[in-house]
């Protein structure tokens, strides 16, 4: 329950939220179809059409709300590490002295990114030395490539990054709510609004799309 405020001010809570279900209903009474409308399929329906929206949003730009960040514990001269399956792309990579050789302070460097055509074009990919440059490639299993392969290791020297990770899943049951912040609630609901009318109201997909 809410605490009563007197008439005139504010609720002085920041707590609304829409659970995935809610999301599913607000977008479908958007097109015209109210809750009695619906029926098994309808809600399956949207169960797949929340899951692509979301999908999309972590294929066109990078969703602040969704950057995570995580150290990789250096090997001397290994070249190539795995990252979390999530994980949509890098954003941030840099290269960690700890403890500055004594210094008692890390000491960063930030590494550029490589393409594909520039990390091929090195002619000696496995010369260790300082990292200053790394690869990323976007596999199933995403990977960070380093050159200069470290070509000393952990517990002194390691590699930070920041990066983008995927929108986790979105199930309709148990008062699951989707993986948004509160800013991006209505703009779920307007999307969502138009996936389902393409499928159920046709007539008004044109005019609900943005």
């Amino acid at each position: 329950c809410h605490m009563a405020v007197a008439p005139g001010q504010t609720s002085g809570t920041y707590d609304f939220s829409l659970t995935n279900g809610q999301t599913v209903i607000e977008s479908y009474d958007r097109i015209g179809l109210r809750p009695s409308d619906l029926t098994r399929h309808h809600m399956m329906s949207a169960r797949t059409s929340i899951n692509l929206e979301l999908l999309q949003w972590s294929n066109v730009g990078v969703n602040l709300f969704k950057i995570i960040s995580d150290s990789i514990d250096l090997i001397s001269n290994q070249a190539t590490y795995l990252l979390p399956t999530s994980l949509v792309t890098l954003t941030d990579v840099w290269y960690t002295t700890i403890n500055g050789n004594g210094a008692g302070y890390n000491q960063d460097r930030i590494l550029t990114p490589l393409t594909r055509q520039e990390y091929a074009a090195i002619s000696n990919k496995l010369q260790p030395g300082i990292p200053t440059s790394f690869w990323f490639q976007f596999l199933a299993t995403p990977q960070i490539t380093l050159w200069q392969p470290p070509s000393v290791g952990g517990p002194d020297y390691a590699v930070n990054w920041y990066g983008l990770q995927q929108i986790q899943d979105a199930n309709l049951g148990g008062g699951e709510r989707p993986d948004i912040v509160y800013r991006a609630i209505d703009a779920l609901c307007a999307r969502l609004a138009w996936r389902l009318a393409i499928k159920f109201a046709p007539a008004m997909a044109a005019a609900r799309k943005i």
